[in-house]
């Protein structure tokens, strides 16, 4: 009974072992038509296979030798399209496998890194949000467990965040300490423009569009209060003279064609008026802080240029898999 249980045991591994090999052969085969309708241009036929191909191994519990790489290319798509949510969450999980990788080359890795923080900065600046909420960032920016280069980027990021959700004092602060913490990357004469812009937007006393929208009661003269002076002589000569028209409508008792006519047009009119005024304050808030800032985003690009790193393409480490 033994020398049958184990010729009976021999027999059942020596038919399973072709059916395991086959099977693996065909999560390969998704693999690569995958690989080949992605880059035939079938972007959304190349995500769906991506994902047959990551739920099968993960329904096998089979962590196959293309598993990252389909996980990055998948966030890669999803990033094309704008898609952050999808690219972030795809990314983050070949992130980490790769992180459970013992062989993974330093300059891998901080590619990786490095394309991460991108995501991360990127995502912010489409939904307008704050990079200091964002624990994924976070750790870039205070944990040691990464490279020189990584954490100068994620400083550069972070700097420009602040920037973009104009959060001055903590800018300001901010860069104070990096400056001090990374002196290769800012000059002496980085540092005191970079202070001398922030003192700029600090100092500036912003219109209020409610003021006006009531200046507006006078035909241009809220754009002139936003310092928009075509549109502060046109609202003046448009709705002066339909204001003109009117009241010498009403003095004359030509009220026929002041009421079917004049009126309607002239309310219309002088309503765009306010409105507008309103609407080139808020540009013109925009458009000054945006000219005191932008001495502020080309230090920091300058800065980025200097960081080196060993290798940052993330699209040459997934050449390296095919």
């Amino acid at each position: 009974m033994k020398n049958l249980s184990k010729i009976l045991t021999f027999l059942l591994l020596f038919y399973n072992f072709p059916l395991c090999a086959q099977e693996t052969d065909n999560y390969l085969f998704l693999y690569k038509q995958a690989k080949n309708l992605e880059n035939s241009g079938a972007i959304k036929e190349a995500a769906t296979e991506y994902k047959r191909y990551i739920f099968m191994q993960n329904y096998q519990d089979v962590q196959g030798d293309f598993i990252d790489d389909a996980l990055f290319s998948l966030s890669q798509i999803y990033e094309k399209n704008n898609q952050l949510d999808l690219a972030l969450n795809y990314f983050e999980q070949g992130l980490s496998l790769s992180l459970s990788d013992e062989n993974i080359s330093f300059s891998k890795l901080e590619a990786l890194q490095s394309k991460h923080i991108s995501l991360l900065e990127n995502k912010a600046i489409t939904e307008k949000t704050s990079l200091d909420t964002n624990y994924e960032f976070a750790k870039y920016l205070y944990l040691d467990d990464f490279s020189l280069a990584i954490k100068q980027q994620a400083c550069c990021a972070h700097l420009k965040n602040l920037i973009l959700t104009n959060q001055w004092e903590t800018l300001s602060a901010a860069f104070s300490t990096y400056s001090n913490d990374y002196p290769e990357l800012f000059s002496e004469e980085d540092i005191q423009i970079f202070q001398k812009q922030l003192s700029k937007i600090n100092s500036f006393k912003p219109k209020k569009p409610l003021l006006a929208a009531h200046l507006s009661f006078i035909p241009g003269l809220g754009q002139l209060y936003a310092h928009n002076y075509k549109d502060a002589l046109n609202a003046f000569l448009l709705n002066g003279s339909l204001i003109s028209l009117c009241v010498y409508s009403c003095v004359t008792l030509n009220l026929w064609d002041f009421s079917l006519f004049e009126l309607s047009p002239t309310l219309r009119f002088y309503r765009g008026n306010i409105y507008n005024a309103q609407v080139e304050t808020y540009e013109y808030n925009a458009a000054k802080i945006q000219e005191y800032a932008s001495p502020l985003f080309i230090i920091i690009s300058n800065a980025n240029q200097k960081i080196h790193f060993e290798k940052t393409d993330i699209s040459s480490i997934i050449e390296e898999y095919n």
